[in-house]
């Protein structure tokens, strides 16, 4: 819900800023995040957002892999 779309554009700039170098993920369960993923493409498709920066996230749809990326 919200609380977890906070703990994560809270997350994504402390990483990007170098704060932490822990893995920043969301599990999308139902498409509930496609939206959020949408507008990360829009931003890096406009200049907003550098590919680069684009990949110290990601987003799964399933557990499995979510977790196996986690811990690589």
């Amino acid at each position: 819900g919200i609380a977890t779309r906070e703990e994560f554009f809270e997350s994504f700039p402390g990483r990007q800023l170098g704060y932490h170098n822990k893995p920043v993920a969301l599990l999308n369960v139902s498409c509930f995040y496609d939206g959020v993923d949408s507008v990360f493409a829009v931003m890096q498709r406009d200049g907003f957002l550098h590919s680069d920066h684009r990949n110290l996230f990601f987003i799964e749809t399933d557990v499995v892999q979510l977790l196996d990326r986690l811990v690589s």
